[in-house]
């Protein structure tokens, strides 16, 4: 089964959406929605909770290199994939983990400014 495909082997109707899921989903919806003007060399992290890709590692800083003024939009084929349609405005920088300097597109809205 692909990380997209439904599991019907619990009954939906067991599933309990409590008070704590729905604030934590629309806290991170106010984190989503929250926009930053970032600027080339700001150092930025993943916002809490809104991590969608291996790299960079939660708390990693990373480094802006250039700000997109027309985003890419990902052509993932899937629809119920979380990328269908993500846009992609922003090019960050990072050292992986044998110290090389790499560099991938990603969605801003999930990142904010790091604090030292």
């Amino acid at each position: 089964m692909s990380d997209y495909e439904i599991d019907n082997s619990e009954n939906e109707s067991e599933l309990n959406y409590d008070f704590e899921y729905t604030e934590s989903l629309l806290k991170k919806i106010d984190l989503l929605l929250i926009e930053n003007k970032f600027k080339k060399r700001d150092l930025v992290v993943w916002k809490n909770g809104l991590r969608n890709k291996k790299l960079p590692n939660e708390g990693q800083p990373a480094v802006v290199l250039e700000i997109l003024t027309a985003p890419l939009i990902e052509h993932e084929q899937e629809t119920g994939s979380p990328y269908f349609r993500e846009p992609l405005d922003i090019v960050l920088a990072m050292l992986d983990e044998d110290g090389d300097l790499v560099s991938f597109h990603y969605d801003s809205r999930r990142f904010e400014l790091y604090k030292n």
